[in-house]
């Protein structure tokens, strides 16, 4: 099933003639709208291209079970979904950053 939606991603930059270099300067709401109606594309896989691929800055990726684990790690266990977007309006506009941080805090591993 995977490999159907990595085809249909790669068929979708075909069909539109999407280039590659158009996307680093793309506002985030259009990245989201040209993905979404992909088979296989959901908000977190946009999200996480926002954030890795295009090193969008204010990505707030309240899907990410990594992120919700890590707000109710640090903040208060009993966090809710409203909670963790008031959180993330602090943190604008680096959200993407802070998003790092909180997916760091869960990894144990002492840093050099």
């Amino acid at each position: 099933q995977k490999a159907r939606y990595v085809h249909a991603v790669a068929q979708a930059w075909l069909d539109h003639n999407w280039r590659a270099d158009d996307w680093f300067s793309m506002p985030d709401d259009e990245v989201r709208a040209r993905l979404l109606p992909i088979t296989g594309v959901g908000p977190w896989t946009v999200d996480m291209f926002l954030i890795f691929g295009l090193h969008h800055p204010d990505v707030w990726p309240l899907g990410d079970l990594g992120i919700q684990n890590g707000l109710k790690r640090l903040v208060r266990p009993d966090l809710t979904a409203g909670d963790m977007a008031e959180l993330g309006e602090r943190w604008q506009p680096h959200r993407s950053l802070a998003a790092r941080y909180i997916w760091k805090s869960l990894d144990n591993t002492p840093v050099s």
